[in-house]
């Protein structure tokens, strides 16, 4: 049966004389009641109270037409409690207690504020990046940083790598198209040491030459330093290919990276690695200029190996000085630029420090024609830092003696030389 409260729903049509029916069911505590079926059967043709009423046996196909049948904002639609519901209630609950529901303004709100949120979230956040974005923003030109840039978009497109590996990948990519340029110097290097000694004399002579302005000496060590070169089958230019090549895109890695971060480019955002979330910002746990300084370090120590410090022993003391205080010094520097040109020039100076390791392998040189590295001195091949500084003091003292020197003589020159002549 039904309670008196759902029997006068069944009887009771709405205002308006619309109807609206509802499938037969049963409510009951007791699952295995044998009247579950009961009562629930009758329930039919029940109207709602509400300005718009929903047919449930052919329900409303859009989400507007349910919020506008099902909500409404004055009146409430009460459950249809079943009689065992009632029986099994305690005393004074009303088993068909109404239940207000929210304003139809307020759910349609709800649900345009949740709409919105979403929409400007995926606004928010950039696409990935296509062919052609960099060129649209005025990134890409035949400028060395401009190809740089270039080969970054495409590697990015192309593979579809996190901004972080596009950075890392492009760095050594362009290290390694600057190989033959590095093979060029390695070679030139290797066999210029053999004569070193007697362009070191040519050195001295051509400094004599120039304080006494005697001309025909410049001459005459010019041709002498020709037939050296040739002698070992260089030119005397044959040192500036490997730089002149090198050196251009190694600053266009370094300005290609920096203003893809500071204009920035809204893709390097997202870096697509949970530590260095953004690499067009400062590293914030600032281990990048701590690994910088250690990657700068360990590079000058091993392509120390090149250098032939025996007849050259100041570019010893002068790498020592970039070491330490160099090193330090430039990652207090690294510490304020874009994360993300920090990675560049870290990958670019680990691939250069493997580089030398590889070409000290006497069959890699052998093979590009390479001749063998000077023997290294000392055990890291590099002076010690207190040779370093004896250096640096006996320098210093030379340098003031020899301004003594001068300074004696032009004094000498102005007491015993010829006064100011008058003019007429």
């Amino acid at each position: 049966m039904l309670s008196s409260r759902a029997a006068s729903l069944v009887s009771t049509r709405h205002a308006r004389g619309t109807v609206f029916t509802v499938p037969a069911r049963s409510i009951s505590l007791w699952p295995f009641s044998s009247r579950s079926s009961e009562g629930g059967s009758q329930l039919k043709n029940i109207p709602a109270t509400g300005d718009a009423s929903v047919n449930l046996e052919n329900p409303p196909t859009s989400p507007e037409t349910v919020t506008s049948a099902a909500v409404d904002s004055t009146n409430t639609l009460p459950p249809v409690a079943s009689a065992d519901v009632a029986s099994s209630l305690p005393a004074g609950v009303d088993p068909a207690a109404p239940v207000e529901l929210l304003p139809a303004s307020v759910v349609s709100e709800t649900i345009n504020n949740s709409i919105n949120t979403v929409v400007d979230t995926i606004n928010s956040s950039p696409g990935a990046l296509q062919y052609g974005d960099l060129a649209a923003l005025g990134l890409i030109s035949w400028t060395p940083a401009g190809l740089v840039r270039w080969s970054l978009e495409l590697i990015n497109v192309s593979t579809g790598l996190p901004w972080f590996w596009t950075i890392v990948a492009g760095a050594v990519a362009w290290r390694l198209v600057l190989l033959p340029a590095s093979i060029k110097t390695y070679r030139f290097s290797s066999r210029v040491a053999l004569i070193q000694p007697q362009l070191n004399a040519l050195i001295e002579k051509v400094q004599a030459a120039q304080r006494t302005k005697d001309v025909m000496a410049m001459q005459q060590i010019n041709v002498e330093r020709s037939k050296l070169f040739k002698s070992i089958g260089e030119s005397p230019f044959g040192g500036l290919a490997g730089p002149l090549v090198q050196l251009p895109f190694t600053i266009g890695i370094f300005l290609g990276v920096r203003k893809m971060c500071l204009l920035p480019v809204e893709q390097l955002h997202d870096s697509g690695v949970s530590w260095l979330p953004d690499l067009t910002a400062a590293d914030p746990t600032g281990v990048l200029p701590v690994v910088f300084a250690a990657t700068m370090f360990w590079q000058v120590t091993v392509t120390a190996s090149e250098i032939d410090l025996a007849t050259r022993p100041m570019m010893g003391h002068i790498m020592n000085f970039i070491r330490f205080p160099g090193a330090p010094i430039s990652a207090m520097i690294m510490a304020s630029l874009p994360s993300g040109l920090v990675v560049s020039i870290i990958v670019t100076s680990l691939v250069t420090g493997l580089q030398a390791l590889v070409f000290r392998v006497p069959a890699v040189r052998s093979y590009f024609g390479i001749l063998p590295s000077p023997k290294p001195i000392g055990r890291q091949g590099l002076p010690s830092y207190k040779m370093t500084w004896r250096w640096m003091i006996d320098s210093w003292r030379e340098r003031y003696a020899e301004a003594q020197r001068q300074a004696e003589a032009q004094t000498k020159q102005n007491k015993f030389g010829r006064g100011p002549t008058r003019r007429l």
